[in-house]
């Protein structure tokens, strides 16, 4: 095997071309900007151990001192490129605050195996003595608003099926994590709030809301994720609307809810104060008002913007969405959603904290001693502390997830012919 050959590494259905500086896929190239297809060398002549950060940096720019967002931002060109998911790698493997290892088995193949057409290049740059006869050419990309073919998914090689390796076809977009936790912390409020508003007389209705609590938990849970779920499947096919029927899912389950709690919450005051205090079902009624804006801000209009702007990056708009995101320039948001700056959410929970904090010493200040004002207070705070941290889980990840788009965007403008 000649010094050119091991020049060649092949890996799954993609050949990579070191002294060409070309990635193909099943004798089609992929297009790869300079920089990842370094990043994506290294990783390769290293598969299977560990590349540090520091080391890929002293080899993709070896005279620049640069970020580690330059890594993260080439790390991600190289598995779009791949079609690899950075939560289920089947290529590159993140290892936390270290770097990052190739997993995939690779092989240095030989001259005879050399699949077309970097035969042909090979032979023809042997006949020329040695000279380099390929040349990049700037991948072609659809123009704006035109549908770009979907990415090549190693899981659909696998299964030989067709499958997009885009965000939006996995579960809730790709996010399901959050819709997990989001839908946790959600459905416990309604579950602490069923205690808070008997825990005064414990004593009597302590055991039955153990009982009861399980279901509470259980039915916001499911309804949450459900509608949140149905969110992504109805904007995944084009479904007009599907803000509007998200937000009634989550206002319908808390009102049944409320309205199945009439046949164990009683029709009368229980928390004892210093002024009038809510029946204990009206009470629970309160807290729905309290908690479904929270939903309705927090969580189902920043779900549905993020997965209507995968949308618009599986439509090729990624101009578009990126004059929105960066605004640098007006630009509408896509039909049916409403785009609210993390910024704005931030200032929104920041706000509330020291109103409900003032509401919550208000209402400690006036309440009367008994056997259960202890545990009446403690869950009040947890409530509290519930309550924000659902307000930060959404902000964190909303925040994230739009730099995401804005990342993907900027790959995208990376490989446009126009720059």
């Amino acid at each position: 095997m000649s010094s050119r050959d091991r020049h060649l590494y092949e890996f799954g259905p993609y050949v990579l071309n070191e002294n060409e500086r070309l990635l193909l896929h099943k004798g089609e190239s992929v297009p790869l900007a300079p920089k990842a297809f370094d990043t994506l060398l290294v990783l390769v002549q290293n598969g299977g151990r560990l590349v540090e950060k520091e080391d890929l940096m002293k080899f993709v720019w070896p005279d620049v001192i640069v970020e580690e967002a330059n890594i993260s931002l080439n790390i991600s060109s190289v598995r779009k490129a791949l079609g690899d998911n950075i939560s289920e790698p089947f290529y590159i493997a993140t290892v936390p605050k270290r770097g990052y290892r190739f997993i995939a088995p690779v092989r240095v193949i030989t001259d005879e195996e050399v699949p077309p057409p970097i035969k042909p290049l090979l032979d023809e740059e042997k006949s020329n003595g040695n000279r380099n006869v390929y040349q990049e050419t700037p991948s072609q990309y659809p123009e704006e608003g035109d549908k770009q073919p979907e990415p090549i998914s190693p899981g659909a090689d696998r299964a030989g099926g067709g499958r997009s390796a885009a965000v939006l076809p996995s579960p809730f977009g790709g996010h399901l994590w959050h819709a997990l936790a989001s839908s946790t912390f959600y459905a416990l409020l309604y579950a602490i709030a069923l205690f808070i508003e008997v825990s005064y007389q414990y004593d009597r209705y302590g055991q039955a809301t153990l009982t009861i609590a399980p279901l509470v938990f259980g039915w916001i849970f499911i309804t949450s994720l459900f509608g949140l779920g149905a969110d992504w499947w109805w904007i995944n096919r084009g479904k007009p609307r599907s803000l509007v029927m998200a937000i009634t899912t989550f206002i319908l389950a808390g009102l049944i809810l409320y309205a199945s709690l009439a046949l164990f919450l009683p029709k009368l005051p229980i928390t004892e104060a210093g002024f009038q205090t809510y029946t204990a079902h009206g009470a629970y009624l309160k807290s729905v008002y309290y908690f479904l804006p929270l939903a309705i801000v927090f969580l189902i209009i920043p779900f549905h913007f993020v997965i209507s702007m995968q949308k618009e990056l599986q439509a090729g708009k990624h101009n578009r969405a990126h004059a929105l995101l960066s605004g640098r320039r007006r630009s509408a948001a896509p039909a049916g959603t409403i785009y609210i700056k993390p910024v704005w959410l931030g200032i929104i929970l920041a706000v509330t904290i020291p109103l409900a904090l003032v509401f919550t010493a208000h209402l400690f200040e006036n309440l009367k001693s008994g056997k259960y004002m202890n545990l009446f207070m403690q869950l009040v705070q947890w409530r509290l502390l519930l309550f924000f941290i659902l307000g930060m889980e959404c902000l964190i990840w909303y925040n994230r997830a739009l730099n995401g788009i804005k990342r993907d965007c900027l790959i995208h403008k990376a490989h446009s012919p126009d720059h």
